[in-house]
């Protein structure tokens, strides 16, 4: 089979539900086929400290970098040459748990093993794509799609929505499970290094956040569709023991948030569930996450006040898992728009002065900015053109809910839908001329 140059890869690789495609533009930049295939010797695939570079060659983690930018310097596409692309390849994912495939798991066998939908991102580093489903992780080769392992986990069960992708430590390739496990493997053979849980399958929680690698700390998230908190935890990428958890929602007497709650058990049970990373700025040591909705989701009458820390922007000492800031974009949430939406780090000019800055689109139709080093409010604006059900703008920015928007026996008529403006498929931050940038959302 023709092989081509490495340098397409990272922006045009794929998943398309079960499958890999890719595209390469059929005239090719001169020059040597970068060496492809995992690092050998002692080298790492992907050393810690690699992560701290802009988006490059590879792409390298969930954003391709920190920033959540998602936004790619390379130059051999271009507007020009871009009519020029056609395909390379497609590859089919298997889910064939016999032959070469590597089994693990804490299952009986007795689940179904689902059909391949990637949904989430595919890593790409020297030249082998790492994608990954619900149960399952592939290593292939970018040259020509082959298969170069595969792994399956034989779950418990759970619920089976999608996988969000995974994370690379050095030598291992880190990912959850529907049924609450990270798991670690050796990214150069699929073998197993270790697995933990990381949530209790008895209280239903399920488990899709790709994991964020920074330094020797591994950040997870989970999800719960019922009353259970929300969380995040660092991991030991080398053990898998845990170093913190800092949960979402207040927990104990006097613990913060708790006043705008009616009471320490309807906080217990308020979710604000971690679905999606966020970024990180080394500068300060913050990693920046949003958090989902409160529960109920639907009904707000046994949970009177804001629901701190729900619909929330959120900002943790990584050194230390403890809150830096924060700030909530949907206050008293009832509609399910929750803020899990991967935030944007930029640098830019207000009135004058530098400052380091954070951007998030909230499903509830409210575009957000602020100081990402001390969670100052700087902008709030509106981007769905029919969004109703806010009264206005608090003086803290955040948008005052309409309560007659709320669910009550009559009904009511509400903007966005259920669903949001926008949802969980990420951002991109662009360069736009020589002094703007130009944020793209994925919008419903």
């Amino acid at each position: 089979m023709k092989r081509f140059p490495m340098s397409w890869i990272q922006g045009l690789a794929a998943g398309i539900g079960g499958a890999m495609l890719a595209m390469t533009a059929m005239a090719q930049t001169p020059g040597a086929t970068p060496a492809i295939g995992p690092a050998t010797g002692t080298a790492p695939v992907l050393a810690p400290q690699a992560l701290h570079q802009p988006l490059s060659r590879d792409w390298t983690s969930y954003s391709g970098d920190y920033t959540g930018q998602r936004y790619s310097r390379l130059t051999q596409v271009t507007p020009a040459n871009v009519k020029n692309l056609t395909l390379a390849w497609t590859a089919r994912m298997s889910i064939d748990t016999r032959g070469n495939t590597i089994v693990g798991g804490e299952g009986k066998g007795d689940f179904p093993v689902p059909a391949a939908a990637m949904r989430g991102t595919v890593l790409e580093v020297n030249g082998i794509l790492y994608a990954t489903s619900v149960d399952h992780a592939w290593a292939i080769d970018g040259r020509d799609g082959r298969e170069l392992w595969h792994f399956f986990w034989k779950t418990r069960g759970s619920t089976h929505i999608g996988n969000r992708g995974a994370a690379i430590w050095n030598n291992s390739l880190l990912f959850e499970t529907p049924d609450n496990y990270l798991v670690s493997l050796d990214v150069r053979t699929g073998r197993e290094n270790w697995h933990v849980e990381i949530a209790d399958f008895n209280q239903q929680y399920f488990s899709t956040m790709a994991p964020m690698v920074i330094g020797d700390q591994v950040l997870v998230g989970t999800g719960n569709d019922l009353d259970a908190p929300g969380f995040l935890q660092s991991y030991d990428p080398r053990t898998g023991k845990r170093n913190w958890i800092l949960y979402t929602v207040p927990m104990n007497p006097g613990d913060p948030g708790l006043e705008t709650w009616p009471s320490l058990d309807a906080a217990r049970h308020g979710g604000g569930q971690v679905w999606l990373p966020g970024s990180y700025d080394p500068e300060t040591d913050l990693y920046i996450f949003g958090t989902g909705n409160p529960t109920p989701g639907y009904t707000g009458a046994g949970r009177k006040g804001d629901n701190l820390f729900t619909c929330t922007l959120m900002a943790v000492k990584v050194s230390t898992g403890k809150m830096a800031w924060y700030y909530q974009t949907s206050p008293h949430d009832t509609h399910d728009w929750d803020s899990a939406q991967t935030p944007v780090l930029f640098d830019g000019v207000i009135d004058g002065k530098p400052r380091k800055l954070v951007s998030t689109a909230a499903r509830n139709g409210f575009f957000f900015t602020l100081d990402r080093v001390t969670g100052e409010h700087l902008v709030t604006a509106p981007f769905g053109k029919t969004v109703n059900w806010s009264k206005g703008l608090r003086k803290t920015g955040q948008p005052e809910p309409d309560p007659e928007k709320s669910a009550v026996v009559p009904g009511s008529l509400v903007s966005p839908i259920e669903a949001g403006v926008t949802n969980w498929p990420p951002p991109i931050l662009a360069p736009c001329g020589h002094s703007r940038r130009q944020a793209a959302l994925p919008v419903r």
